[in-house]
């Protein structure tokens, strides 16, 4: 199965995520895939009520130590390629944007959401936390005190109040229309 949809659009590339988590073999194909994008922007959604609902926590209950550390860095490097891309990036959040999916969102130069969207990072609440570096981009975006908040109790935020606290550019009806109709 593949993970990712790609369509290309004039100017852009639509990646769409064709699985509601964010599963290694989805991270490996997004890996596969960016660094052969030629165009001046990427566009990045979900489906079905869901950016992405965070990583698949059945993979993660098979990680030892060892290879937990391996996979935070897998996901690490797989996110940066997105964050240092040469197109201009822009999470189209649709529905849930939780955990690692929230993350994903953080690597984009761009976030808009529909209003029914939701964002968090419920991760502390079960006792787990992000190893893509959303620890280091939230506070970057949303400073220290509502990034704690965010990550130690898990508290979701609508897309009006993440659009007030800054999290995301804007709430719109249609996030990937909207993306593609930015002057870029």
């Amino acid at each position: 199965m593949t993970y990712l949809e790609v369509a290309y659009e004039s100017d852009a590339a639509v990646i769409t995520l064709r699985s509601h988590t964010l599963k290694v073999a989805l991270l490996a194909e997004l890996e596969r895939t960016l660094p052969a994008i030629e165009a001046k922007r990427i566009v990045i959604t979900g489906r079905d009520g869901f950016f992405a609902a965070g990583a698949d926590i059945g993979e993660l209950h098979r990680l030892n130590g060892a290879d937990a550390l391996e996979y935070a860095r897998f996901g690490q490097r797989v996110l940066n390629l997105l964050a240092d891309h040469r197109a201009a990036t822009i999470a189209a959040i649709d529905g849930y944007c939780m955990g690692g999916g929230l993350d994903l969102a953080l690597a984009c130069d761009l976030r808009y959401a529909t209003p029914k969207s939701v964002l968090a990072h419920p991760g502390g609440r079960i006792g787990i936390m992000t190893g893509w570096g959303g620890t280091r981009r939230l506070p970057l975006i949303i400073g220290k005190s509502r990034t704690l908040e965010m990550m130690a109790i898990g508290r979701r935020i609508t897309a009006p109040e993440a659009a007030e606290w800054g999290l995301i550019n804007a709430v719109v009806d249609d996030p990937v229309s909207h993306a593609m109709q930015l002057h870029i």
